[in-house]
């Protein structure tokens, strides 16, 4: 299995809450609904607790964090190359204006599992 996972920002004209509204309500159903198109088999929100990591500048470094897998790592490097995938990539970008300040590239890269099922 491939993942890929980015730190989340949220755009720093929204609280908290109207960003997670957003990315839980809104943007989870948009990735559920490309899914196929987008070569997807998981998608995780890692959300922030109640304290807050804070990065070097003061601000939050992340209000979440976002994890997805992909069937291969193939898979993940086909994006955008059918018209589909275009499309549904093109989808997804304009609403995470909607709602993400900044996201980091934390990780890509396959999964070695050392304990858990």
């Amino acid at each position: 299995m491939f993942k890929t996972l980015m730190g989340i920002q949220r755009r720093e004209d929204l609280s908290f809450d109207e960003f997670m509204t957003h990315w839980v309500e809104v943007h989870a159903k948009l990735i559920q609904a490309h899914a196929v198109a987008l070569g997807i088999v998981k998608y995780i929100q890692l959300h922030r607790s109640d304290v807050p990591a804070m990065g070097r500048s003061g601000r939050l470094q992340y209000d979440g964090i976002a994890e997805v897998w992909y069937a291969s790592e193939q898979r993940f490097r086909a994006l955008g190359k059918s018209e589909e995938s275009r499309a549904a990539v093109k989808k997804v970008v304009e609403d995470q204006a909607k709602f993400i300040g900044k996201e980091t590239p934390l990780f890509k890269g396959y999964e070695s599992r050392i304990i858990g099922p």
